[in-house]
């Protein structure tokens, strides 16, 4: 472990030498990807590796998603090179991502950190296709609740808390992703883990007033990756979040809490598009970034310590559960991991009965202000 870490800052001294891209091929790489996920430094250092290595300019073209469909939009339409899906939607029958020529199957010899993946990510179902791997996980985490601890002193246990008076018009939640809202409202009314993807197994009048609850009490609503600013001036959220970035000050004050229920747990991945598919070296150099990105540093900086989110490789997770958590964050990570609820792909009569349901949230929270003002 000390190894990698003294090879990580060797890198790092390298990184700022000069180098001159004068004459060199120039190259631009698309991705669309969510906030946080290819930070400037990140680039910096990823386009001096490829500079050395094959003389190419490196140029990053970079949109940052904010709700899952724009994913398939992008990618079908040839305006984006690289996506970074969450891992229910690869084979959504909405999408097909691995079947309709829109993607294209990755050379894992490009990426020999995949050999690294936990167990519980490599070579799953939903990331394969005709035995040829479609999407590499690069992070994954929780659709978790969160708490500002300078306004609720005991950590909440349960997602019922969104639905406690005393905290109506104090929270903020997703707005795009309207399934998981279903997930955890269906959840506080007790239903089993497996039974919130289906609809007809927790339809009814309760859920659908604990989801008109939920969106009209909302302070307000955030999209894509939250953010710091959605935290200001609320008691509760919904989070992508595992931990808060201690170094901002907006955040110093925010903690995720273990609900009893159990808490949704996804996959990030990232997937290649069809643009790439006659189109080297950059298809090559596509598939080096998905490498960089498993680099153990780069999993603890960018998204470990970064934004919150746990890393996805077996070194990164040991370095960074030994070196920067504490025994008690440890043992809390833990309990997330023994009480999380895994992504199903959802069936279109299930997606679209979620969809609406929120959809007529959000409508009568429109017509409750309305009527306000």
């Amino acid at each position: 472990m000390q190894r990698s870490l003294v090879a990580y800052l060797l890198l790092q001294f390298l990184f700022i030498l000069p180098y001159t891209a004068e004459g060199s091929e120039q190259l631009t790489l698309r991705m669309l990807t969510w906030d946080g996920y290819a930070p400037p430094t990140a680039q910096k250092r990823f386009q001096r590796i490829i500079a050395h290595k094959f003389g190419i300019d490196l140029q990053f073209e970079i949109e940052y998603a904010s709700n899952p469909d724009d994913y398939y939009n992008k990618i079908r339409s040839g305006a984006v090179d690289l996506i970074s899906p969450a891992h229910n939607i690869p084979r959504d029958s909405r999408y097909n991502l691995t079947q309709n020529g829109v993607t294209i199957p990755i050379n894992l010899g490009n990426i020999p950190n995949y050999q690294n993946l936990l167990p519980q990510l490599s070579k799953q179902p939903w990331a394969m296709d005709n035995g040829r791997v479609y999407a590499v996980p690069i992070v994954h985490g929780f659709y978790s609740l969160a708490y500002n601890s300078s306004i609720i002193k005991e950590p909440p246990t349960s997602w019922n808390v969104f639905w406690d008076q005393e905290y109506a018009g104090k929270y903020t939640v997703n707005k795009d992703y309207y399934e998981l809202n279903v997930y955890i409202a269906a959840l506080a009314l007790g239903a089993r883990k497996d039974d919130i993807f289906h609809y007809d197994t927790i339809k009814g009048n309760k859920l659908e007033a604990r989801l008109h609850m939920l969106a009209a009490n909302a302070a307000s609503f955030w999209s894509g990756f939250d953010k710091p600013v959605h935290f200001r001036n609320v008691a509760l959220a919904t989070t992508w979040r595992f931990a808060f970035p201690q170094t901002n000050e907006m955040l110093k004050d925010w903690r995720v809490a273990e609900p009893r229920e159990g808490t949704p747990w996804t996959i990030d991945t990232i997937m290649l598009g069809k643009t790439l598919k006659d189109n080297e070296p950059l298809k090559t150099i596509a598939e080096l970034w998905i490498n960089f990105l498993l680099e153990p540093e780069n999993q603890v900086e960018i998204f470990a310590n970064g934004i919150g989110t746990c890393p996805v490789t077996n070194e990164a997770w040991d370095m960074y559960t030994t070196y920067y958590l504490s025994p008690a964050e440890r043992e809390r990570l833990e309990r997330l991991f023994t009480n999380l609820i895994p992504w199903q792909i959802l069936k279109t009569r299930d997606r679209n009965a979620f969809l609406l349901l929120w959809r007529e949230a959000l409508a009568e929270r429109r017509e409750l202000l309305n009527s306000e003002n």
